[in-house]
């Protein structure tokens, strides 16, 4: 939601107050202006708000603008195994101990926009989450069965999906 707040400040030792404050986003110079009178949502995409205020003896505000970059597309999230990994017929996954899990993140571009991503959580066999700064993260595991969760988090907010694989650590030999 983007919001606005008006205030007229004393000239000399008086003001009159603000009688209205008025909008338009993504217009021309011909569109005109809606009287504010709460937040309003803003589409995802690079926007450009136009506003002023007029205060209660008429006096008119230069207009004003500010663009705003709305970023309502969460990250996308995806892992890989660097190192020796097995997937069985029934799919199951399997590595060794010197494999590596890469969780990675990416906040991809929509109608021109991406914050970016702020960090990752993952959980390990349904332990506390852990957070870690940055689009990506590496961590090797030792012998046994695991169910590794994760999902990211973009500069914003938006949380990506919730990803969720297991996998067997193998050290024993046939």
């Amino acid at each position: 939601s983007f919001g606005l707040t008006a205030v007229d400040p004393p000239s000399t030792s008086a003001a009159s107050g603000v009688a209205r404050t008025e909008y338009r986003v993504d217009a021309g110079s011909a569109t005109p202006f809606e009287l504010f009178v709460s937040t309003f949502p803003l589409a995802e995409g690079i926007r450009l708000a136009e506003f002023r205020s007029e205060d209660n003896v008429g006096n008119l505000e230069l207009t004003r603008s500010a663009t705003v970059l709305i970023d309502e597309t969460p990250p996308t999230v995806s892992y890989r195994i660097a190192g020796s990994s097995f997937t069985d017929i029934l799919g199951r996954l399997a590595i060794s101990t010197s494999a590596l899990v890469v969780l990675e993140a990416q906040d991809p571009v929509s109608s021109g926009v991406a914050s970016g991503v702020d960090g990752l959580r993952s959980r390990l066999n349904g332990a506390e989450n852990q957070s870690v700064a940055g689009s990506s993260t590496a961590f090797s595991l030792s012998e046994g069965s695991y169910t590794v969760s994760f999902s990211a988090l973009d500069n914003v907010g938006n949380s990506g999906s919730l990803i969720t694989f297991s996998v067997l650590v193998d050290t024993t030999g046939p």
